[in-house]
């Protein structure tokens, strides 16, 4: 674990009051399988009277998937997965719209096995705990379903531990724009320097938080596929250094001492 100097002045007048977590490779670990998750999909599909190839979906699926990507890239706003979906569907002769429920049901299929996979970070639990007791707690993801996620928070029993929930797809605005960070500091009544952000990833975690003046930890070797490489692309390059960088979540227990 690396500690930054910090002088007994600056320490005061950071003394933090919330701590913010990045969700997949952070708090839970999952392998991604993007092949599973469209066979789940194409099941679902045809159940529902929908005459596709597996191969079809997926080839039209991964278009609307680099499409949307880069969008968000570009802009850092959120665009929806039924979005995506529904856009598949029209490429494979289907004329669908993005509230369907039929699209609904089909991305819901889609993140099944991925929710069914996820597993909390060793310890966190336990972390998360010894945190509460003093400070307020809360996610920053990148998400394009708020509906999975939401799920995936009850269903691994994260939900109870957190004061306030920030998802792209509900509040617009992605990692590593600064307005996410600073609609999570707008809900806790907080100024930047009041709260600290932990994360797996330089450019969409530990760039986006200091952009909006929180203090950044990062964690490192989490294992869990970087978002761009999700997408078969070369990670987002990033400069910036975090404030502290740790291996596992028991050792943020230690940078909280130093900040408070």
């Amino acid at each position: 674990m690396h500690l930054a100097n910090l002088g007994p002045n600056e320490e005061r007048r950071m003394a933090v009051k919330a701590v913010g977590f990045d969700f997949m490779g952070t708090l839970v670990h999952v392998h991604l399988d993007n092949e599973k998750y469209v066979k789940s999909m194409h099941r679902r599909l045809v159940r529902l009277g929908i005459s596709c190839s597996y191969e079809d979906l997926m080839e039209a699926h991964d278009t609307a998937a680099q499409k949307y990507r880069k969008l968000r890239v570009d802009t850092c706003r959120e665009i929806d997965n039924r979005v995506w979906v529904a856009d598949a569907l029209k490429e494979l002769g289907y004329d669908m719209r993005p509230e369907d429920q039929l699209v609904v049901k089909a991305v819901d299929a889609y993140f099944d096995p991925f929710i069914a996979s996820l597993r909390v970070a060793p310890r966190a639990f336990i972390t998360l705990s010894k945190i509460a007791k003093s400070l307020s707690i809360g996610l920053i993801s990148n998400f394009s379903y708020r509906k999975a996620i939401r799920e995936a928070l009850r269903k691994l029993h994260l939900s109870r531990f957190l004061d306030v929930v920030v998802i792209s797809d509900e509040v617009g605005w992605r990692k590593p724009h600064p307005k996410i960070f600073q609609i999570f500091l707008d809900e806790l009544k907080l100024d930047p320097d009041e709260a600290v952000y932990v994360g797996d990833d330089l450019k969409y975690d530990i760039e986006g938080a200091r952009a909006a003046g929180m203090k950044t930890v990062l964690v490192s070797g989490s294992g869990t596929v970087r978002e761009d490489e999700i997408y078969g692309q070369t990670p987002q390059p990033s400069s910036v250094t975090p404030d502290f960088t740790i291996r596992s979540i028991p050792e943020l227990l230690q940078i909280l001492d130093v900040l408070r």
